[in-house]
């Protein structure tokens, strides 16, 4: 079997990963033969274990990027399509309507709640089982074209830390894309009210993108200036977490939570908010301390909560955390991808 596999974000975040693990998982896993395509401006390909197409792309209507498309297409004759984001689906869509797509079957990956353009393909994988049960299936998504494969990650790429001997400052860190739905204006809010406690704290904000100057408005009104630090993307996760005493993910909408299964794998204690996806597999008092979202003061109070932690209930939780995360290992969901990649041939 032929398998494309498309992806043109530009960023590093969870859909990034998410496909970079999927074409792992095809290579390592399968007899298929994966053709990956991505954006010339893409992060990912040195990720990649395998050479990737690059094209050339603006939006999704880009006509040249469109027959660039249908002539790989044309030359490859892949069985299955697969869409990692909204802007490959729409436009594979568009080659379909154009050109046709001989036989190929387009799959989308639900990677997010934005579900428009994936009920126009032949079969979906969701990363969250919430979402195919709760939007995807009462959306009118036939139970037989649609699928729950989670997130996966890569184990033997992780070294976990040792628990930091707590000392103050206590040392508080999250990251990811400077976007509303991530939650950063409710985890800086909370850093300011931990501070007016009379918490000794130091917090690391990791990451980048729209909100940036937002955020950075919001710290300089809030006086936390030499207490919260904007360090940028992260790109040595290991160091990043060597740092903290607990990891913070503040989001106001997660429809997985990638980093969270970072967090578990590098031996962090974490504090979360309730959103669907992480609430798949994190459990309030065993792996994580779970709050409400969009809820500074809630934020604040798991934090001091965990802070207050002893340094046995801090080995539990993040023995737990371990115990979690090899669920989600990248040998066992790759064999589950691979099964329902044969399944829709």
């Amino acid at each position: 079997m032929k398998i494309m596999n498309l992806m043109l974000s530009r960023g590093r975040g969870g859909i990034e990963q998410a496909f970079v693990n999927s074409a792992h998982a095809i290579q390592n896993f399968s007899d298929f033969e994966q053709l990956c395509v991505i954006d010339q401006r893409s992060t990912v390909g040195d990720q990649l274990t395998i050479p990737a197409v690059k094209i050339h792309q603006f939006a999704d209507w880009d006509p040249i990027a469109i027959y660039q498309l249908h002539k790989l297409i044309k030359n490859f004759k892949p069985d299955l399509i697969l869409c990692h984001g909204n802007r490959p689906l729409k436009m594979t869509l568009r080659v379909k309507s154009l050109f046709g797509l001989l036989d190929a079957k387009i799959v989308g990956f639900c990677h997010n709640f934005s579900i428009k353009y994936l009920l126009k393909a032949d079969a979906i994988i969701s990363v969250s089982k919430y979402i195919l049960d709760n939007h995807l299936l009462t959306a009118g998504c036939p139970k037989e074209h649609a699928f729950h494969i989670p997130n996966m990650i890569d184990l033997n790429g992780y070294q976990p830390i040792a628990l930091k001997p707590r000392s103050e400052p206590i040392v508080i860190g999250t990251m990811g894309r400077f976007v509303k739905k991530k939650g950063f204006e409710d985890y800086i809010r909370a850093i300011k009210i931990l501070v007016d406690r009379g918490i000794h704290i130091k917090a690391i904000l990791g990451g980048g993108g729209d909100e940036e100057q937002n955020l950075k408005a919001l710290a300089t009104e809030l006086k936390l200036e030499g207490i919260l630090d904007f360090i940028g993307w992260v790109h040595d996760k290991r160091s990043f977490y060597q740092q903290l005493d607990l990891f913070c993910l503040p989001s106001r909408e997660e429809p997985f939570g990638i980093i969270a299964l970072d967090t578990l794998a590098y031996g962090s204690p974490m504090v979360a908010t309730r959103t669907s996806g992480p609430v798949e597999f994190l459990v309030d008092g065993e792996n994580a301390i779970l709050c409400n979202h969009t809820d500074p003061t809630d934020l604040a109070d798991a934090i001091e909560k965990m802070l207050r932690f002893t340094e046995a209930e801090l080995h539990r939780i993040v023995n737990q955390g371990f115990a979690t995360v090899r669920r989600y290992d990248l040998t066992t969901v790759s064999q589950e991808l691979v099964t329902v990649l044969r399944e829709l041939e």
